[in-house]
């Protein structure tokens, strides 16, 4: 089991170190550093969550911090491979979602402020050598500085459940790509990888991760983001 880890999480993480490399070497490259904390609350067929993070904003040239809430809607577990994964929504092929999100976001005297009402359907897929496959959509119904909008966003994600000394780690990658009804256009393009990790006697996870993102929108063409998100995973006893 140790090789096949190595196997897999080798070649991951030279990649990363090759990329975040690269970037820290391109000046015209705007840098983030991304902290997240997420609470879920598992209710069983539902699911509720709450979480607030810090992004780059779209709006002006400075962070942008986010909080959010939403609850989901799960049919019946079937993918078997994630059966003792902390987050339960890799257990179902298909998950739907309502959420809403509040953005602040503030450059010296500049303000910017986002509310979003979100519908997302995830689906998903149990591939060979136990890779799981994520197809998230969503559609975003948005008001920016008082002005009406609407976004599509599609996230494709593969990750891998491994348990090296005994540890539970999942790598991962994901590509997104957003259009933007103010322009009329797919805007923002996003790729990501890194790796969760399970910690705290199983009742809470961590994701590390390195993100670039091109937004041919923003003030910010080009940003490299290095992120992790703290996620506390609740279940309500029946």
């Amino acid at each position: 089991m140790l090789r096949g880890t190595q196997a897999v999480v080798g070649p991951i993480l030279l990649v990363l170190a090759s990329v975040l490399t690269v970037a820290a070497q391109d000046s015209a490259v705007a840098k983030e550093f991304d902290p997240a904390f997420r609470i879920d609350i598992d209710a069983g067929r539902y699911k509720f969550d709450v979480y607030s993070w810090r992004e780059k904003s779209e709006e002006l040239e400075a962070g942008a911090v986010t909080v959010g809430a939403g609850v989901r809607f799960r049919l019946k577990p079937v993918l078997k491979t994630f059966f003792d994964a902390l987050d339960t929504d890799k257990q179902h092929v298909f998950v739907g979602r309502v959420g809403y999100e509040y953005r602040r976001a503030s450059e010296g005297e500049l303000r910017s402020h986002t509310q979003s009402l979100m519908f997302d359907g995830t689906f998903r897929w149990g591939l060979p050598q136990k890779i799981l496959m994520s197809d998230m959509n969503r559609f975003e119904l948005r008001r920016i500085d008082g002005g009406r909008s609407f976004r599509y966003w599609n996230r494709l994600r593969l990750e891998r459940p491994l348990r090296p000394f005994k540890w539970r780690v999942a790598p991962f990658v994901a590509a997104e790509a957003y259009w933007d009804g103010r322009y009329r256009i797919w805007n923002k393009f996003a790729y990501t990888g890194g790796v969760e990790l399970s910690i705290i006697r199983r009742r809470s996870s961590l994701d590390l991760y390195y993100r670039r993102e091109r937004c041919i929108s923003c003030p910010d063409q080009h940003t490299d983001v290095a992120g992790v998100t703290l996620n506390v995973f609740l279940r309500l006893r029946k």
